[in-house]
């Protein structure tokens, strides 16, 4: 699945997330699940990591800003291997 983008973030991106909800999740794996709208989120804290179902990864921790695209189906498996917390957003494709 092409689309997940995992990059630093702008000092202007950074005050923006500042806004936006937070959660947060202890160390665990899950199966992801239908998303219609892509979700970019701010990293604060801990690690974690997406496989998709070809096997490839992507990696995040603090500092990282990450784009997640919609998808119809269970197309990837979380990671989170230290204590997660994130601000985050949800947009449509194209927003």
């Amino acid at each position: 699945m092409a689309g997940v983008w995992v990059r630093k973030p702008t000092a202007s991106e950074i005050a923006q997330f500042s806004e936006y909800k937070t959660w947060s999740k202890e160390p665990s794996t899950w199966q992801g699940s239908k998303q219609e709208n892509d979700e970019t989120f701010l990293v604060l804290q801990g690690r974690a990591y997406v496989e998709l179902a070809d096997g490839t990864r992507f990696r995040f921790e603090k500092g990282d800003l990450v784009t997640l695209p919609a998808h119809e189906d269970k197309a990837w498996t979380w990671y989170v291997t230290e204590p997660f917390q994130k601000q985050y957003i949800f947009t449509k494709r194209g927003q």
